[in-house]
């Protein structure tokens, strides 16, 4: 068994529309075609795991429907019925997280505040006519709280 491959070997692998004594012009056609055909299966392969990809992050539904963030220290998000609000401390800074929010056919402000440090939370009860807008605030003592913008629901 010889480890040089010979034309023929060689010859024998190339595609049906490649043959070995094509002239150079149509022996390069037929490489770019070559690479044209690989680099679709390359896109199609990618194409394919990304939508397998996104159908595996898309059906697991969020537990919630709208999020307004305030610098990485306060967190307010509303139930898929968008009917609840919670409000969670998202960081060690001794500063409690409270929210603002509207409710729908309503328009009175209210509020929602933690109690206790990071990772506490809480949650109003049900509004059935729904949250209109929210925004989750940090309540800093003795400097102007920080605020997100509105999120409309």
């Amino acid at each position: 068994m010889s480890l040089i491959k010979t034309k023929e070997s060689i010859g024998d692998r190339l595609p049906e529309r490649m043959s070995t004594d094509s002239g150079p012009q149509q022996g390069i056609q037929q490489r770019k075609d070559m690479k044209v055909a690989i680099n679709r299966r390359f896109w199609v392969r990618v194409g394919m795991s990304g939508l397998m990809a996104a159908s595996i992050i898309g059906s697991v539904s969020p537990a919630y429907a709208a999020t307004a963030e305030y610098e990485g220290g306060a967190r307010a998000t509303t139930n898929t019925a968008d009917t609840i609000v919670t409000v969670t401390d998202i960081a060690w800074d001794g500063n409690s997280a409270y929210s603002n929010f509207y409710v729908n056919s309503d328009n009175t402000m209210h509020r929602i505040e933690t109690e206790g440090g990071k990772n506490s939370s809480a949650s109003t009860g049900t509004f059935d006519e729904g949250i209109e807008k929210l925004r989750a605030c940090e309540n800093r003592a003795l400097r102007p709280d920080g605020c997100s913008s509105y999120v409309n629901v």
